[in-house]
């Protein structure tokens, strides 16, 4: 892996997860549902699937 592609997945890593942690907390499912389409649009940019289906 070079370092640029390393430092592409520790910046998708630290965009992800903040959202991923609030996703697993968050009780209610319209504000769960805006966190799963945010790391949707980050998974894109990033290109992977990191969506969280409901």
């Amino acid at each position: 892996m070079t370092i640029e592609q390393r430092a592409r997945v520790e910046r998708a890593y630290e965009e992800y997860m903040p959202l991923y942690n609030r996703f697993l907390e968050e009780t209610d499912p319209e504000v769960r549902q805006q966190l799963i389409d945010q790391m949707d649009v980050v998974g894109r940019e990033y290109g992977f699937n990191g969506g969280v289906g409901i």
